[in-house]
């Protein structure tokens, strides 16, 4: 536990940067160093043999395969961590999850205080300092929950006496946490933007229900729909703005240069951790043309990012069916969990829908299914093992 709360404290600080620019994307609006744990705890079902009575014409059917997509079966446990304070600016460090209620976590902070009161005296306070430094303080509801979520930057999550009327946050406690609210990229770890990216990236990609490809290939109106289908669609273009924005909005060429030097390092972690669908979206990012012709930003990368940028490229050649990337990707050293680059998996079931007719001579071709099938149970098992960070964070 020690290790997590002092890895997790900077993983922190990555995932509320990287909120500014993925809100769509279903997690955490915002977070900050109340929030020093992020790590996914669900556990994927074993592995469910078909049964035997399916249709011997099709053996792919009658393979076991694991139910990839059934997330609900567990309950939630602890997988976050909050830093609780108190009005004399002591914390601590209180492990709960995403359903865990403010009641919940002053119980659990009494106790780490070793307070010798009842719950019911105490409360938990947000207190936030705005942009003009002014600060806000309000109490939060005692059922309220998802708090990891709902926490800003320049906010902290306090314990406070109801019978008291003490100042939580005084002026210069105030301006220490704007300070320390002002994070830019270059501060941030690359192989916890990496990291982090792999896990919303992953969290979205498993979460697809293998009826959305087919409602989303047929265009068919269903009571599902393709939520979550679509959430990941939408990730790559948001990743790769987010790279253009960080870059053009930077006026020092000097800065210009570290920031695209930063995303070429980002994108090399993100395929160590097989996150090849924000790898793509980085290099695109840096390949868009306000980008691409800072010809003078670019003169100053050193040659070394230079070859390991095109590097990066030529795995996404285009040509031979991006024969490279594919053969990494059916590699047998490339194990679950994977998050595939979605354009090619929309390429694929598309080409097989297109380029098969839905019936021949009047019967339905099932042959045409059986291959849309095989090809989504293939893209499903990318997903079948659990994205865990705690066991990146060892490996580095």
């Amino acid at each position: 536990m020690c290790f997590i709360i002092y890895k997790t404290n900077y993983v922190s600080t990555v995932t509320m940067f990287l909120s500014c620019y993925c809100s769509d994307i279903g997690i955490g609006q915002s977070q900050d160093d109340s929030i020093v744990g992020l790590r996914q705890t669900k556990h994927i079902p074993p592995a469910l043999p078909v049964s035997g009575t399916l249709s011997s014409s099709n053996p792919d059917l009658l393979q076991s395969h694991h139910r990839i997509l059934d997330f609900n079966t567990t309950p939630d446990l602890p997988d976050q961590v909050l830093r609780v304070f108190k009005a004399d600016q002591q914390s601590r460090y209180i492990m709960i999850s995403k359903d865990t209620t403010a009641k919940e976590v002053v119980v659990q902070a009494i106790r780490e205080f070793a307070l010798t009161t009842t719950p019911d005296a105490y409360s938990l306070c947000e207190v936030s300092v705005t942009p003009e430094g002014v600060i806000k303080q309000r109490r939060l509801p005692d059922q309220l929950s998802k708090l990891a979520d709902r926490i800003q930057l320049s906010g902290r999550y306090y314990l406070k006496n109801n019978m008291e009327t003490e100042t939580l946050c005084s002026d210069e406690d105030a301006q220490e946490l704007l300070r320390e609210s002002q994070i830019s990229l270059l501060q941030l770890s690359t192989i916890e933007v990496a990291t982090q990216l792999s896990m919303r990236n992953f969290e979205l990609f498993r979460n697809i229900e293998p009826t959305e490809y087919i409602d989303d290939l047929f265009k068919l109106k269903s009571k599902f729909n393709c939520a979550n289908l679509k959430k990941f669609e939408e990730v790559i273009n948001q990743e790769t703005f987010w790279v253009a924005s960080e870059i053009l909005r930077e006026t020092n060429q000097l800065k210009r240069m570290k920031i695209i030097k930063h995303f070429i390092k980002i994108a090399l972690h993100c395929r160590e951790c097989k996150n090849f669908n924000s790898m793509f979206a980085i290099i695109s990012g840096l390949n868009l043309a306000p980008v691409a012709r800072l010809r003078t930003t670019w003169e100053k990368l050193p040659s070394k990012y230079e070859k390991l940028f095109q590097d990066l490229q030529d795995l996404f050649d285009p040509s031979r069916n991006m024969a490279k990337y594919r053969n990494v990707l059916n590699s047998q050293n490339l194990q679950p969990p994977i998050i595939p680059l979605f354009p090619v998996i929309k390429k694929d079931l598309t080409f097989l829908h297109e380029g098969n007719d839905s019936k021949v001579e009047g019967l339905v071709n099932f042959e045409k299914l059986r291959m849309i099938a095989k090809e989504i149970r293939h893209v499903g098992r990318m997903a079948s093992v659990n994205m865990d960070p705690a066991l990146m964070f060892r490996t580095r």
